[in-house]
């Protein structure tokens, strides 16, 4: 395990895995796509890519529409919508930031998918909410709700939350879920219309605080989350080919290699 000021120590190629996976940050879109996307892998599902830089899929009868919009700075937007008619506005919609690790949002469509293999389920809401927030529920995350009624879940680290806005909808385009986390290079928000069904945003949630950790290089890391993660060096096939000949040629003089450092988790400020 590394500490937190380790990793400016190790070549930015550096492979770790990283925890909790909210924090890893997104890989380069063009490599998140099949991730983020995991639909795309049916081969049914249209892929379009025009020059201007956007990427767009949908479903074959055209109920279900993704893109991935850049902004120019590197960055960019996930947009995800369902919709009952085709022609007609959307019945819900998830708007997704760059700074989203594709883990997660590939947790999301693939549940996305699934509903849509049943008919019309992708459209139809759930009778209660508590499958959007129970995976925090269950992960310790505090909750408090306003006299208004509005939900607030907190990580233990204080470094994610979500919100929900209870009751009556304005208008069904208004976003009453929505998730944030991270710090200042790496903070990302994730919103979605009253009308998406909660099991869908509950594969988002479990996907954030699933104990599996997310692999990134130490490159793609925010750099400002450093001191919030808790990384593990991943051995690869070139490191075990360096610690067999170090072992071949060791002789009495030679003083013995170094182990790789073990990670003690970082302070969690809070």
């Amino acid at each position: 395990m590394l500490t937190a000021d380790q990793p400016t120590a190790l070549d930015s190629h550096t492979l770790v895995h990283v925890s909790p996976g909210y924090l890893a940050g997104p890989r380069d879109p063009g490599e998140a796509t099949l991730v983020a996307w995991p639909f795309l892998a049916t081969g049914d599902w249209i892929r379009h890519c025009p020059p201007r830089g956007y990427i767009l899929t949908s479903s074959p009868c055209q109920r279900i529409r993704a893109g991935f919009l850049p902004d120019g700075t590197g960055r960019g937007m996930w947009r995800t919508a369902a919709y009952d008619d085709p022609f007609a506005a959307s019945y819900w919609t998830a708007v997704l930031d760059y700074g989203i690790p594709e883990e997660i949002l590939g947790a999301f469509h693939q549940v996305l998918a699934n509903s849509y293999n049943d008919g019309d389920s992708f459209l139809s809401g759930d009778t209660s909410t508590a499958p959007g927030y129970l995976p925090l529920l269950n992960s310790g995350w505090n909750h408090d709700v306003s006299t208004s009624g509005k939900q607030t879940f907190t990580a233990p680290d204080h470094i994610a939350q979500l919100t929900h806005s209870c009751g009556a909808s304005p208008s069904p385009d208004y976003f009453s879920w929505r998730i944030n986390s991270g710090r200042h290079d790496g903070h990302w928000e994730a919103a979605f219309t009253c009308r998406t069904p909660p099991r869908l945003i509950g594969a988002f949630t479990a996907a954030m605080v699933s104990s599996e950790p997310l692999t990134r290089t130490i490159g793609q890391l925010p750099p400002a989350h450093l001191p919030y993660v808790t990384l593990a060096p991943i051995a690869t096939d070139t490191d075990h080919a360096s610690a067999r000949r170090g072992r071949s040629t060791r002789t009495a003089s030679c003083l013995p290699a170094l182990p790789v450092p073990t990670v003690t988790p970082p302070h969690r400020h809070r």
